[in-house]
């Protein structure tokens, strides 16, 4: 479940947006990018999962996802297996 995940991840941007100078900004900044990293390696396990059971479109919907969080961190990861997807 997310839910709690993605309730922090809008805290943490809350506490940035208001209080910008701030140790807890510094802290909520770092903390995002945790968030962030579990987002992404969640879709990439689902992609892989899709492809290993040979869900074509639901793998490439997953790898697309990589464009709506912005994954910069793990953009090379996300096009290799979406082109996987796209070949096989």
């Amino acid at each position: 479940d997310l839910g709690p995940l993605l309730n922090a991840q809008e805290e943490f941007e809350f506490v940035i947006k208001n209080y910008p100078d701030s140790d807890f900004a510094l802290d909520s900044k770092f903390k995002l990018d945790l968030i962030n990293d579990v987002l992404a390696s969640k879709e990439i396990f689902l992609g892989r999962y899709y492809m290993n059971k040979e869900k074509w479109i639901a793998s490439i919907n997953r790898f697309s996802n990589f464009y709506f969080y912005n994954f910069f961190m793990y953009d090379l990861e996300f096009h290799i297996w979406l082109c996987a997807s796209l070949i096989l």
